[in-house]
């Protein structure tokens, strides 16, 4: 996953525009490395490219507060999506679940 983000640093800093699969991978690299900070900036950084985040891009930032074991920022993030206008998906619920359910947080369940 590091590797992931120093390249697609590497094509920011040559110039290049990354587009939404690039935004979406480097996003997920972030998750993977629970580095839930990077990702919210990364989403940030795509919606001020002027590139719409669809729920694909949400769930990988979702997936980023899963593993990062933080269910409270995974609720938090859920509300702006829904609140955005993107439809939450099965997947997205899912990690919500699962990051509340992996921390035992069975009250924020019925949330």
């Amino acid at each position: 996953p590091r590797l992931t983000l120093e390249w697609f640093d590497k094509m920011v800093d040559a110039g290049v525009q990354p587009d939404k699969l690039c935004f979406s991978i480097a996003i997920q690299a972030c998750g993977r490395l629970s580095d839930t900070k990077s990702a919210v900036r990364l989403y940030t950084q795509m919606q001020n490219s002027d590139i719409a985040p669809d729920t694909v891009a949400n769930n990988l930032v979702l997936q980023a507060f899963h593993y990062a074991r933080d269910p409270h920022g995974a609720a938090s993030w859920f509300g702006k999506m829904a609140n955005s206008g993107l439809s939450p998906n099965a997947a997205s619920f899912d990690l919500v679940l699962r990051t509340l359910a992996e921390v035992g947080d069975v009250e924020g369940m019925d949330a």
